[in-house]
């Protein structure tokens, strides 16, 4: 099952709230019910099918109870006036069992009371050896009949985490327990690759002269897309529950060492005895370690497999930091204040931001006062550019030099399985360049891209904090390849790039740039010139 996070940080290392919503449930945020003070830390959101108010809520221990309360009955208030259910859950460090012993804990309670909120957690949710209390609660003004509110009796956290069933008909958009997906096995590459061997390929170059670039390359895609439909076709799936732990590195006789650990810790909630409290603690001390030692060797064989590979060493190392950074597009948008759920319609609106960005973006900037031909120390003529026509080899040798990478676009052949088939299609791959060269012309299909968008940070809800992620066809990059090293050829030969261009060249990098800089400024200071920073 797949969740949506929203979530409000504290600011540090450490701390804040959040909230997590299956992503069958439409929902925006609801800013409006938060503090404007620091009484404490909150998050609301509303489910907009059902009109539900969803609250998360952390009240700090030295905080104002009394300005705490205000707050609350504000927003209860505000809800009421709404005239929507809402389920607020929290740590409100508010100990109900004081109730009519404590002032400021009776006034809270009276206030949720003359709000219609009701407390469904009435039992300790944190118990030491010598205290037990009540500070954990999930309020709510809906209907109790048919709830069943519960207490969960682990040692995840020093508070018993609390459960709310409710009898409130959520109107889910149920997925079906199954998935359309295609299997890309070893043997299905193997056939695809005998496919691809035995296919004829001549009546695509045959008659070069009267066919367009465009012709041809959509009778090769069509050929192998057809090929590939029968090797890797779409098949229905069923989604299993999953039965393993979260943690790789947990192997079954931990699962049962964590499963004893809870019925220590059950006993003593139980029974708050020194012995029982011993036999807890020595118990979990000794798990400890041993999930500390597995994580320490799991991660440690993992390095040791990527260690000739950058990008996986730090893939792992972002594992371990917990870093993963991976958000999920959300389910709602808002465009000119109003909020759009609808799949079709969210994708219509991120194409028509998307598309007017470039233009959007060419109008602010200022006009150039010098045309490009001033950088330009020596101009070349522009018709001295030659497309030399490409053979088998040069497209071999281009394609070998590509990640194989799995993502594809939207004719779902990847570059994996391009680089499988290039042997067998680099002879009608070449000609269909060739004419591409000749007459100037690159296929249509090839310039339609997957995009994909991607979030920055801010608000999930606003367009403007993605940036798109375009997914081109994989045969595109072989005319890319073959384009670039004829046009870098040109530019080199006849001197036109600045010898200062370090971006975007062979043999050039970053590093040179700040070489380059470091060598100016020793030569200055050599010459008792005078320096002067920038930032």
């Amino acid at each position: 099952m797949i969740y949506n996070a929203i979530l409000k940080s504290r600011g540090s290392d450490c701390g804040g709230v959040g909230l997590f919503v299956n992503d069958t449930s439409t929902f925006i945020p609801r800013n409006d019910l938060l503090p404007v003070d620091k009484c404490a830390e909150c998050v609301f959101i509303e489910l907009t099918t059902e009109r539900v108010i969803i609250g998360c809520v952390y009240r700090p221990p030295g905080s104002d109870l009394s300005l705490f309360t205000a707050y609350m009955d504000t927003v209860l208030c505000k809800i009421n006036s709404e005239n929507k259910i809402s389920y607020i859950a929290g740590d409100f460090n508010i100990d109900l069992l004081k109730y009519g012993n404590h002032p400021a804990t009776t006034e809270y309670v009276n206030c949720l009371f003359a709000r219609a909120f009701l407390p469904t957690i009435n039992k300790p949710t944190r118990i030491t050896e010598f205290t037990a209390t009540l500070i954990d609660n999930i309020i709510t003004n809906a209907d109790l009949n048919g709830c069943m509110s519960s207490i969960v009796c682990t040692d995840i956290s020093d508070h018993l985490p609390i459960v709310l069933q409710t009898c409130h008909d959520l109107q889910e958009n149920l997925k079906e327990k199954f998935v359309y997906k295609r299997t890309y096995s070893n043997e299905n590459k193997v056939k695809f690759i005998e496919c691809v061997k035995v296919e004829n390929w001549n009546n695509i170059t045959n008659n070069l002269a009267e066919k367009d670039p465009n012709f041809m390359y959509n009778n090769f895609s069509k050929k192998i897309n057809n090929i590939f439909e029968e090797c890797f076709p779409v098949c229905k799936h069923y989604i299993k529950g999953k039965r393993i732990p979260r943690k790789p590195w947990i192997t079954n006789g931990l699962v049962k060492s964590c499963l004893r650990k809870e019925k220590l810790y059950k006993r003593f909630t139980k029974k708050t005895t020194a012995s029982n409290k011993d036999s807890y603690i020595k118990y979990r001390n000794i798990l400890n370690k041993l999930l500390k030692k597995a994580q320490a060797h799991y991660y440690s064989q993992k390095l040791e497999e990527a260690k000739f590979s950058i990008k996986r060493t730090w893939q792992t190392i972002k594992t371990i930091l917990n870093n993963n950074n991976i958000t999920r597009t959300t389910n709602t948008i808002i465009v000119d204040g109003k909020v759009i759920s609808n799949n079709n319609q969210i994708a219509e609106e991120f194409n028509k931001y998307f598309i007017n960005i470039g233009a959007t973006l060419a109008n602010s900037l200022p006009q150039p006062i010098q045309s490009h031909k001033y950088y330009l120390s020596n101009p070349t003529n522009k018709s001295s550019l030659s497309l030399l026509p490409t053979d088998t080899n040069e497209i071999i040798n281009a394609v070998s030099q590509m990640l194989a990478k799995t993502s594809a676009g939207h004719d779902h052949l990847s570059m994996q399985l391009m680089k499988l088939a290039m042997p067998f299609v680099a002879q009608p791959l070449a000609d269909i360049i060739n004419k591409s060269f000749i007459e100037g012309v690159f296929p249509d299909e090839l310039k339609i891209a997957k995009v994909c968008p991607m979030f920055k940070s801010g608000d999930q809800c606003h367009i403007s904090n993605y940036r798109p992620i375009s997914i081109l066809p994989s045969f595109s990059k072989v005319f890319e390849r073959l384009m670039y090293n004829r046009l870098l050829s040109f530019l080199d030969k006849n001197n036109v790039l600045f010898r200062n261009q370090f971006g975007f060249r062979a043999n050039h990098s970053t590093s040179m740039a700040v070489i380059e800089m470091v060598d100016r400024i020793s030569a200055a200071i050599e010459e008792k010139n005078f320096l002067s920073a920038y930032l």
